[in-house]
């Protein structure tokens, strides 16, 4: 898989609309995120996080793991239905694109406690046909590319990298690469 941008609309911290463009070229392929404690790069894995699996997805440490949408927003709307928090991930997979988007109102973020969203896959073939999928079926889709076993191993904190190479955890890494 070959994350190419992400985009992020009042999800957290992130008010308004937001945009990553990663690194793709053949040469120099690598996005590194740097920044002082509290500016975002947690929330930011967190986007992605909750971009491809929701609410399960999101790191153990998050606090409020059910509040998506900015608590400026969240206060100020009129009508529950139009606040929306979303993410869109454009992304690479063998030889096709796909674009992600999941996204979730504050009426649904009340109801569900933050676990009912609406996912969206558009899988763009090489022969330029472009397939529509939602829900479950694209969920599926995400969960065989990338297996939720190996979500931390590939979407990982950098502060707590330490935590793969303590003996404690060799047998959960190891189980996890072979699932």
């Amino acid at each position: 898989m070959i994350l190419e941008k992400l985009t992020i609309d009042n999800f957290r911290q992130y008010l308004g609309l937001q945009e990553m463009v990663f690194a793709t070229g053949k040469a120099k392929n690598v996005t590194l995120i740097h920044g002082e404690n509290g500016f975002g790069k947690t929330c930011f894995l967190n986007a992605l996080l909750w971009g491809f699996y929701g609410r399960d997805g999101l790191t153990a440490d998050l606090p409020k793991p059910e509040n998506i949408i900015p608590d400026s927003v969240r206060e100020n709307c009129g009508d529950p239905h139009t606040a929306i928090a979303s993410i869109k991930i454009n992304f690479k997979h063998g030889d096709q694109s796909y674009i992600l988007l999941r996204s979730i109102t504050l009426a649904d973020e009340r109801d569900s406690k933050g676990e009912k969203t609406k996912l969206e896959l558009a899988i763009r073939r090489t022969d330029g046909q472009t397939i529509n999928t939602d829900g479950r079926e694209a969920q599926k889709i995400i969960d065989q590319m990338l297996p939720r076993d190996l979500r931390e191993l590939v979407f990982f904190n950098g502060e707590r990298i330490d935590h793969f190479a303590l003996e404690k955890n060799a047998e959960d890494v190891r189980d996890d690469v072979r699932g």
